[in-house]
C-alpha cells in the first residue's frame, strides 16, 4: 500500500524554469489542484501539511509564486486571509481579467518566468492548454497566443 507522500508525489511534475511543482491530477475551476485524503482538500495544503503538520486554525497556506497549481513546500507560506489578499493586491493578482498582457500591466498574472513554464509544459505535449491555463492562473486563450507568439513573443 502507498504512503500518503507516495501517492502525493505522484500527481505532480517539476517545472525547470520556476521551481514550481505544478499538479497533474484533478483541479478546481481557479486551477488549485485537489487531492482526496478522507475528504477532498487543496492540494498545496495537503503539501504543507506533509512538511510542517497540520495548518493552525484561521490560517490560509499561501503561494509565494503565485501559481495556483504549484506544490512545492519551498513556495507556500502560511498567513491569514488578510494577508493572503494584501499579498494579492501588493503583487497585483486580481480576479479582475485583463485585456492587455504584458509586464506593463499592474493585472498580469503571469511573468516572463511562467511564460517559460508554459512553453515547457507545450513543449512537452501530454497536457491541455487548459490543464496549462489552469495551472498558472490563466485562461487557455492566453496559453494559445503564448504558444503561436501573439503574446510574450518577445520571451
Amino acid at each position: 500500500m502507498k504512503t500518503l507522500r507516495q501517492r502525493f508525489d505522484e500527481k505532480w511534475i517539476p517545472e525547470p524554469n520556476t521551481g514550481c511543482h505544478l499538479w497533474t491530477a484533478g483541479t478546481h475551476k481557479q486551477g488549485y489542484g485537489h487531492f482526496r485524503v478522507g475528504k477532498t482538500i487543496l492540494a498545496h495544503r495537503v503539501a504543507w501539511e506533509i512538511k510542517n503538520g497540520p495548518v493552525p486554525a484561521g490560517m490560509c497556506v499561501c503561494h509565494k509564486c503565485d501559481t495556483p497549481a504549484c506544490v512545492n513546500e519551498a513556495h507556500l507560506f502560511l498567513g491569514s486571509q488578510l494577508q493572503n489578499l494584501a499579498d494579492r493586491d501588493a503583487k497585483g493578482r486580481t480576479s479582475r481579467k485583463s485585456r492587455n498582457a504584458g509586464m506593463d500591466n499592474p493585472r498580469t498574472k503571469i511573468g516572463p518566468a511562467e511564460v517559460r513554464g508554459i512553453r515547457f509544459c507545450l513543449g512537452l505535449k501530454k497536457f491541455s492548454q487548459a490543464q496549462i491555463g489552469k495551472w498558472y492562473g490563466i485562461g487557455t486563450t492566453q496559453v494559445h497566443k503564448i504558444k503561436h507568439g501573439t503574446a510574450w513573443s518577445h520571451i
